[in-house]
């Protein structure tokens, strides 16, 4: 909302991510503790095959992750660039408190 009240936002270009690596076992296991587990229950599969899938069934609702959001977790989504958060005078809270506040 801030960006979008502010005439010298317009055509900016803004990196909003936070400086903390996760794996994707801690990112499951974060979520976990945020919905009063003391983990999470994993079932490693191959990426190649879960890659295929996703490609073939992300456009349903019943399979749980789409080729996209795979795509993401190997990007590097994380930046130290903090610019944005003191330009909009923003305070930014880490996953695991963020999660746990979104659950």
């Amino acid at each position: 909302m801030k960006c979008l009240e502010n005439p010298q936002t317009i055509g900016k270009t803004y990196d909003i991510a936070g400086s903390e690596k996760y794996t994707f076992n801690e990112i499951l296991d974060i979520i976990g503790k945020a919905l009063g587990k003391k983990g999470a229950r994993k079932f490693h599969q191959p990426v190649g095959p879960i890659m295929l899938m996703a490609g073939l069934f992300d456009r349903f609702q019943f399979f749980p992750v789409t080729k996209d959001q795979l795509k993401m977790l190997f990007a590097e989504n994380t930046t130290d660039d903090d610019s944005f958060y003191k330009y909009l005078d923003i305070t930014p809270i880490g996953f695991p408190d963020g999660i746990r506040e979104y659950l």
